[in-house]
């Protein structure tokens, strides 16, 4: 199977309004809504707009929020909260628990500090691409990506779909589903790595909010209510420098959680293998909150022949039959023994 590719693109000179209504439509088209549960700006001007998700209506938080905020035409932000008023524009509940801040305290001085930055700084002077990906195995996984010029591109993310089987012992009546996740791919020495984020919580989030015990200070709300960079799952490629155990292994595990390393062959270490194997991983865990594997048509790869990857190239497997598309690449500064990390869709 092959993802369904969508680019929403708005030409330079694009506004605010314009890129709201590009969420809007990749969001209804990826089955997550069929329109913002509320639509306003707040005191600064910001456009909010509030996507409700509900995951199991039986349960007291069944529903998370996830809040879009779009500050003129230079960022974008998301943050989660357990209850939302659309008559009054506000978070239900109680700070901290669940919400972090109310939709006018969350702008300071071009800087998103209260919400979790939706990886692109964006410049109204040239065109912007949104590109969905709705898996063809999985039609409940979407991925998207922001882009400008091919090169200026956002992290892909993604959420929860509300037909998502989640983990049976995640109980919906103590806390919610925080189902906002980006992918983030980097490299260390001759490493590469793929790892994916739970980047917004509040205490009321289940599985990281007990680690938010009495927080509520906004001034602190960028690194700890968001960004917190809690790696749900982190996939590892070694490097392959000759006698360099120390270049090959650096800093896996390290500040990284633990990793899980791709079932790579190299024919200079082991000739076993009669050419290097390098594949492409697919059905992979991605997320905390369901056994549901990475759908057939996202796949993660370590590339190691050059290190020139560009957004949306494709590397063929067998043309006409099986070609994948680069959604996230880095490449790693060493050619032939440094791993170069991507995540694919697979186009063809």
């Amino acid at each position: 199977m092959a993802v369904t590719k969508q680019t929403y693109t708005l030409s330079a000179g694009w506004t605010a309004s314009q890129l709201t209504g590009i969420y809007r439509s990749a969001f209804i088209d990826a089955g997550l809504m069929t329109e913002w549960y509320d639509s306003f700006n707040n005191s600064s001007n910001v456009l909010v707009r509030v996507l409700e998700v509900d995951y199991d209506p039986t349960k007291t938080y069944g529903k998370t929020y996830y809040v879009f905020y779009f500050e003129g035409t230079s960022w974008a932000g998301v943050s989660v909260c357990s209850g939302w008023d659309a008559t009054n524009h506000v978070p239900t509940g109680t700070q901290g628990r669940d919400y972090h801040v109310l939709p006018d305290n969350t702008y300071s001085i071009g800087n998103p500090w209260f919400t979790s930055r939706i990886e692109l700084s964006m410049n109204s002077g040239s065109d912007l691409n949104l590109v969905r990906y709705t898996s063809g195995a999985d039609v409940k996984q979407s991925w998207f990506m922001l882009y400008q010029s091919g090169t200026s591109r956002s992290r892909p993310f993604t959420i929860l779909h509300p037909n998502t089987s989640l983990y049976s012992w995640l109980d919906l009546d103590k806390g919610i589903v925080s189902g906002f996740i980006d992918l983030f791919t980097f490299t260390s020495s001759r490493n590469g790595f793929v790892s994916l984020r739970m980047p917004d919580h509040v205490r009321r989030s289940l599985l990281t909010g007990y680690s938010l015990r009495g927080s509520v200070n906004n001034g602190n709300g960028y690194g700890i209510f968001h960004h917190i960079n809690f790696f749900s799952h982190c996939y590892a490629g070694l490097g392959n420098q000759n006698d360099s155990g120390g270049a090959n292994y650096s800093n896996v595990g390290a500040g990284y959680n633990a990793c899980t390393f791709l079932p790579i062959g190299r024919l200079n270490a082991n000739p076993a293998f009669t050419s290097d194997y390098v594949p492409i991983c697919s059905g992979l865990p991605w997320s905390a909150f369901t056994s549901t594997p990475l759908a057939a048509d996202f796949g993660i790869y370590m590339h190691y022949a050059d290190n020139n990857i560009t957004l949306l190239d494709t590397f063929v497997v067998s043309s006409g039959v099986e070609e994948w598309e680069t959604v996230s690449y880095e490449n790693n500064g060493s050619v032939n023994d440094g791993a170069s990390p991507l995540f694919l869709a697979r186009v063809v």
